[in-house]
């Protein structure tokens, strides 16, 4: 398994690594070296038995190799531009009603909130954050 890991000097002398979803941790050490066999050995305790897999969920009318994802995704020639086109036309328009659209609206404004908070909580974690 991958990662991506953020390394820093902290104030101290000494190096900061971490990382997030799907796996959250961190470690500190003298080197940068140390701090990220450190994060190393605590994300290795903590994917004992995890498993990490892909899905893919097939959509209503889905079929093998849709037009405009796989075979066809990079063409340009009339056929194919037409086609593109007559697939996105033939998507039914979204038909909501004053609730459901309340819902969703108050839905995304709190996943907006979320993923800022999200944000700042790594920006304070930065070195020489002042605020």
């Amino acid at each position: 398994m991958e990662l991506s890991v953020l390394v820093q000097h902290t104030a101290g002398n000494g190096f900061r690594a971490w990382c997030g979803e799907p796996i959250p941790a961190s470690a500190e050490g003298a080197t940068r070296e140390e701090a990220l066999a450190r994060l190393r050995a605590t994300l290795e305790g903590k994917v004992q038995g995890v498993e990490v897999v892909r899905l893919t969920i097939p959509t209503l009318g889905q079929v093998a190799e849709p037009t405009g994802t796989t075979g066809d995704e990079q063409l340009d020639d009339p056929e194919v531009v037409a086609r593109w086109v007559a697939a996105f036309d033939a998507i039914p328009p979204l038909q909501m009603t004053t609730e459901e659209e309340t819902a969703w609206k108050i839905a995304r404004l709190s996943q907006r909130v979320a993923d800022r908070f999200s944000v700042d909580r790594i920006v304070a974690q930065l070195p020489g954050n002042t605020g």
